[in-house]
């Protein structure tokens, strides 16, 4: 927030905060699922919103590591 543009709102600056955590956090668990997308439930179907695949599980450190590919990703 310190770094944020004075025209951008705080509730816009936290949002994006949050969507480039989520889209990292997809990256880094090789999920298919991105935005805002329905989550696929356990059991209930092989195919997801995009394809199915949920990917595997991470910690924390995987998703500060996947913050600069989300970046390229969101800026491309």
């Amino acid at each position: 927030l310190a770094q944020q543009d004075d025209d951008a709102s705080i509730p816009q600056v936290v949002a994006d905060g949050a969507y480039l955590h989520g889209y990292a956090a997809a990256i880094a668990s090789e999920s298919d699922q991105r935005g805002f997308t329905p989550p696929t439930i356990y059991g209930a179907s092989s195919r997801g919103p995009l394809g199915g695949k949920l990917g595997h599980p991470i910690v924390a450190s995987d998703v500060i590591d996947a913050i600069p590919a989300a970046f390229r990703q969101l800026l491309s």
